[in-house]
């Protein structure tokens, strides 16, 4: 047992130092806090975040930590989500909340680790139709063509989820916490 918890947290170590050597990685992170830091300063802009199952937690999560600024979760509300699923598909419950809320110089994050989750991406590329900063937190997998349709994509170098959902959590936190001392 023992054996393998070191092999899990040697993984998470493996990942976070192919973030930190990854220098576009690096600087993607930083160009997003900017984005977010000129949406709330110069455009009265909010910050969106979406994802799935442990995704969606984490876009609760990331959008908890920015509780002092106008962002939302847009997979908070339970009743929403299962009415528009419902009434709708679930492939637009993004989407259609996107549409409803989302103003031009907003930011909207979505959150799939393997990238390929049809809401999340349905989502992005509404967002993108209202002229707002998409951006793409995902795993390895970079070979989908929609992406070259958002601002931003970061790739964490994995395909291991929970490994993926660690540094999603990381990026999220360096984020926030750019934004804070950018605003400050």
């Amino acid at each position: 047992m023992q054996t393998r918890i070191t092999q899990m947290m040697s993984q998470n170590v493996e990942v976070i130092t192919a973030l930190l050597s990854n220098q576009e990685t690096l600087q993607t992170i930083k160009e997003v806090a900017d984005k977010i830091v000129k949406s709330f300063v110069f455009n009265k802009g909010k910050l969106y975040l979406m994802g799935n199952g442990g995704s969606a937690a984490d876009a609760l999560h990331i959008a908890a930590e920015f509780i002092d600024y106008p962002c939302e979760a847009l997979t908070a509300n339970s009743c929403l989500i299962t009415a528009l699923a419902n009434d709708f598909c679930y492939a637009n419950i993004f989407a259609k909340q996107i549409k409803a809320k989302v103003m031009p110089g907003d930011v909207v994050i979505g959150i799939s680790t393997s990238g390929e989750s049809n809401n999340v991406i349905h989502g992005l590329l509404q967002a993108r139709e209202l002229t707002t900063w998409t951006v793409l937190l995902t795993g390895v997998n970079n070979t989908n063509p929609l992406f070259s349709s958002f601002d931003y994509v970061i790739n964490v170098p994995s395909t291991c989820t929970p490994r993926i959902q660690e540094a999603h959590i990381l990026i999220g936190h360096i984020i926030y916490q750019l934004v804070k001392e950018g605003i400050e």
